[in-house]
């Protein structure tokens, strides 16, 4: 098929240009869905490492709290910097420092 007339680049136009719309309209869904995933995991990793620092969770819920965290490599450094300073006293210090140790090995760290 040849466009040669006026009339043939318009038919063209009005089937190209509406489909370049929704491909930018498309692209656009999608990096705004990432840009609210990556923030919805960061308020869960927030969360996370909010229940952590609380006096009142048991040692049970703070390995619990530790174990979810493998869910988030991306804050690996994070998790580092933190857990390596944390107290692990207590009667459960050694389950407690053995997740973290664990958490960590995960990581590579």
């Amino acid at each position: 098929m040849e466009v040669s007339t006026f009339t043939d680049w318009i038919a063209w136009g009005g089937l190209v240009v509406p489909l370049c719309a929704l491909a930018w309209s498309a692209v656009q869904y999608v990096t705004s869905q990432r840009r609210e995933q990556a923030f919805r995991e960061f308020e869960k990793f927030f969360s996370l490492m909010t229940k952590l620092g609380s006096k009142e969770n048991s040692r049970f819920e703070a390995v619990a709290i530790l174990y979810e965290l493998r869910k988030f490599p991306q804050y690996a450094d994070v998790l580092e910097r933190t857990l390596r300073g944390i107290d692990t006293g207590g009667p459960d210090a050694v389950m407690l420092k053995t997740e973290i140790d664990l958490l960590l090995e995960k990581f590579g760290k």
